[in-house]
């Protein structure tokens, strides 16, 4: 290091060293015009898992703080960029006094749409996903590079991890504060403070693989057809990710239930569009990515297969043991079977098995549902 390296370095020290002492009541009495906010580590905890993990790689990271009373944007920092989220990575948000929301997302894409960000104009209303409006009226949720997660800071016992000596102990003498709410004092009175937070960065779209498996026979019918003459709709009434967190009446900043965000639900269903679709063999696969990461936070919403143009039939057992094909009851016969892992970020396949209707038929149905090991013949299940 030159001569000139090392004094800017050593001017740098004494500057930072000056500043920190400037800002101590014993050495300096105006104290308002110090540096004050909140330290943010993120870390990622299913309901199925007690431990916290690391979240790892991530493309980029937008961390916001929204004023409590104004509704409006204080401050953010916005990583468009590659970032390691270990457990020790933390971000320094500068915040002056008042009461903040802190959030932070990650995994966009160019189809997501949010507001711009203007500090003092940015509402936290208007910041939120929305899912991508067609001109033909049908949604699409992105097929992002990476899983969209979501989450909200919190102060209290969620920024320790859940199996640690210290949140065991505060959560024994129930002392320590569970809000979600950041707080910076009046830095006049208490100088430079610097809060510690963590957010719980969840995925906040539950991936679902739908196979419709034309059956062999129908190749040998009097009637045959092919899985390209098929076509799935989706539909949904979901919207879009409020604002504001769900909840269900109870507690919900304990452990790992970081509020998630809401899913909106809309008047009328649309169709959401696939994220990919290809006809493989004799099935034709698509892929949806549904908002919600929970059955409770889950759309209402229905599946239909359609044949050159007409409605697919479902046989009785079909209708009886699955809504006829509704989203949320599918969901839930997938959360039943062993070895799920929806709760913790997996995905759901569903095959809807379609045969002729009867031998003489030029119509086709959907005989059996098989979800893992589940399937509408050999199982039954409490609805």
């Amino acid at each position: 290091m030159n001569l000139l390296a090392k004094l800017g370095a050593a001017c740098a020290t004494l500057f930072s060293v000056f500043a920190t002492y400037s800002c101590d009541s014993i050495f300096h009495d105006d104290l308002s015009d110090c540096p004050q906010g909140v330290y943010v580590r993120f870390y990622e905890q299913m309901p199925c898992l007690k431990k916290q993990t690391a979240v790892g790689k991530v493309q980029n990271l937008h961390l916001l703080a929204f004023d409590k009373q104004t509704g409006l944007l204080a401050n953010y920092v916005a990583a468009d960029h590659e970032v390691m989220l270990t457990p020790d990575y933390e971000i320094l948000l500068p915040l002056r006094q008042g009461d903040y929301d802190v959030m932070a997302w990650t995994g966009n894409s160019a189809e997501l749409a949010s507001a711009k960000l203007q500090r003092g104009v940015t509402k936290k209303s208007d910041f939120f996903f929305q899912l991508r409006q067609q001109q033909d009226g049908s949604l699409v949720f992105p097929d992002t590079p990476e899983k969209l997660r979501y989450g909200f800071a919190g102060t209290g016992l969620q920024r320790l991890p859940a199996d640690s000596a210290e949140y065991a102990h505060y959560y024994k003498i129930s002392q320590y504060p569970m809000d979600e709410v950041i707080n910076i004092p009046d830095p006049a009175k208490e100088g430079s403070v610097f809060r510690h937070a963590a957010v719980n960065l969840r995925q906040q779209a539950l991936r679902v693989n739908v196979h419709v498996i034309v059956d062999g026979n129908v190749k040998r019918s009097k009637f045959p057809t092919i899985p390209a003459n098929f076509a799935l709709q989706l539909n949904t009434a979901a919207r879009e990710l409020s604002h504001e967190p769900a909840t269900d009446g109870a507690q919900t900043s304990i452990d790992w239930e970081v509020p998630q965000a809401k899913v909106l639900q809309s008047v009328k269903q649309l169709p959401l569009l696939p994220v990919h679709q290809v006809v493989s063999g004799d099935s034709l696969k698509y892929r949806y990515n549904l908002l919600g990461n929970s059955p409770s936070n889950l759309s209402e919403g229905r599946l239909v297969l359609m044949h050159k143009g007409q409605e697919v039939e479902l046989s009785t057992g079909v209708q009886e043991h699955t809504k006829s094909l509704s989203l949320p009851a599918l969901i839930r016969i997938a959360l039943e079977q062993k070895g799920s892992n929806i709760n913790c970020g997996g995905e759901v396949t569903i095959e809807l098995r379609v045969k002729n209707k009867c031998d003489d038929c030029n119509t086709f149905m959907i005989y059996d549902v098989v979800i893992g090991p589940w399937n509408v013949h050999s199982y039954a299940i409490e609805l």
